[in-house]
C-alpha cells in the first residue's frame, strides 16, 4: 500500500499545478466599430490587413503565391493594439 502512496502523491501534486485556468485574452475597446478590426478592400483596390494583438511585440504578414515569391512585411502597431499593413494594388 505504501508503494502506491509513493506514486500517487507526486501525481496528485503535479495535477494541482496543471488545473489553473488561463487568463482571459485582452479584448478590444467595445466603443470602437467592428470595422476598425477587420481586414478590408479600400476604394483604391488596395487591401488593409488588421489584427488585434495588443501584447504582440512584432507582427508580420507574408505575401506571395509560391515559396519562391514569399515576401514578409512588418505590420505597424497602433496605440489601441491593432496592427495594420496596407498592400497596394
Amino acid at each position: 500500500m505504501k508503494r502506491h502512496a509513493i506514486y500517487f502523491a507526486p501525481a496528485l501534486a503535479g495535477a494541482a499545478f496543471t488545473l489553473r485556468a488561463a487568463p482571459l485574452p485582452a479584448m478590444p475597446d467595445p466603443s470602437l466599430p467592428v470595422s476598425h478590426f477587420i481586414t478590408r478592400v479600400n476604394a483604391d483596390k488596395s487591401i488593409t490587413y488588421r489584427l488585434f494583438a495588443p501584447d504582440a511585440r512584432r507582427v508580420s504578414i507574408v505575401t506571395g503565391a509560391t515559396p519562391d515569391s514569399f515576401v514578409s512585411h512588418d505590420m505597424t502597431k497602433a496605440a489601441d493594439g491593432v496592427w495594420t499593413w496596407k498592400a497596394s494594388r
